[in-house]
């Protein structure tokens, strides 16, 4: 991933479209009939009580966006907000020579083709009143609050 060159905000529509039917079953094992039909559209945000965490995404060995992201890590504990950690760009290795206090994971390329992530720092959460995911693409240097 490459750095951010401006602050920027894009959603993504989680809208899913079954492809298949959902099949019903009775007490004893029996299909009786379908949950859902192939074809039947949904979005998953309208079905979640509790927001998951935002995962804020940035390269661990480059220094502006460690800085960036401790300082945006102490906001969300003031808001007690939960937040995962998620590295694009050391090592394992070079990771223990970072020092969070918090578990740092890796950027999968799963989470990367979903989410459309192209550059760091990248904050993505849920926007309930959008019913989109929103990823928050933060320039390190320029400072603003996390959302």
């Amino acid at each position: 991933l490459t750095k951010a060159q401006k602050n920027q905000i894009k959603y993504i529509d989680p809208t899913y479209t079954l492809d298949k039917d959902i099949p019903k079953y009775n007490k004893f094992g029996k299909q009786d009939g379908y949950l859902y039909k192939k074809g039947y559209t949904f979005n998953p945000i309208d079905y979640m009580n509790v927001l998951p965490p935002d995962f804020i995404v940035f390269n661990a060995c480059d220094t502006s966006e460690t800085e960036y992201v401790k300082e945006i890590m102490k906001e969300y504990e003031s808001k007690t907000k939960d937040y995962m950690l998620v590295n694009s760009g050391c090592k394992n290795k070079d990771l223990k020579n970072t020092d969070f206090n918090s578990k740092v994971y890796f950027l999968t390329k799963e989470m990367k083709d979903k989410f459309q992530i192209e550059h760091t720092v990248s904050i993505i959460y849920v926007d309930k009143e959008k019913k989109r995911i929103a990823v928050k693409e933060v320039a390190t240097d320029v400072k603003e609050n996390s959302n």
